[in-house]
């Protein structure tokens, strides 16, 4: 028979209570309850630690990659004008060579042929005359073509060489031609 006050409730083997209540008087669902916000309380900051640090180190980790970027960028941007120096130089070469003095078409052409032969990187080479008039382009054997509207035409005009902004997958060069008022065009 139960005790007054306490119900009646069947025990385990460990001394747990299947229901009812404790012989202190706690019911076991109050027991349940109580671990489980114990350990909610030990997880919780954990959990919150946790995300700070993904947090600090995912920052962490995109300031580095950014830096990393920046760095390369400066490398290429040094190799990339590198290169364009080089390149002007070869056309600077071509515009100085007695043919082009001369103003000697066939000689010209058979020099604008083997430059390019030898320069991968060049399209073709085009003599433009002081009229911004296409004298002799390997690509357009007919020539004839007026150029005196663009930039790089009245750039070397003023005697600059001057290297355009890529043009559908094209750079544009112009460089004074020497002893005369021509001036060669390259892609």
């Amino acid at each position: 028979m139960a005790r007054r006050g306490h119900a009646a409730h069947a025990w385990d083997v460990r001394g747990q209570a299947f229901g009812g209540t404790t012989p202190c008087g706690a019911t076991v669902a109050s027991r349940r309850n109580s671990g489980s916000i114990s350990l909610l309380l030990i997880l919780l900051p954990l959990g919150l630690a946790l995300v700070v640090f993904y947090g600090v180190l995912r920052t962490e980790g995109l300031r580095r990659a950014q830096r990393d970027m920046q760095a390369e960028l400066r490398h290429h941007r040094f190799d990339v004008e590198q290169w364009l120096a080089y390149r002007l130089a070869d056309v600077a070469h071509v515009a100085r060579t007695d043919a082009v003095r001369r103003v000697d078409l066939p000689a010209m052409t058979r020099d604008f042929h083997a430059f390019l032969d030898a320069h991968g990187d060049f399209r073709s080479l085009v003599y433009v005359d002081a009229t911004g008039r296409t004298t002799l382009d390997l690509d357009m054997p007919e020539g004839g073509v007026d150029l005196s509207d663009r930039e790089y035409y009245l750039r070397a005009r003023q005697g600059q060489s001057f290297i355009s902004r890529v043009l559908v997958g094209a750079l544009r060069q112009a460089m004074p031609a020497s002893g005369r008022d021509g001036f060669l065009k390259v892609t």
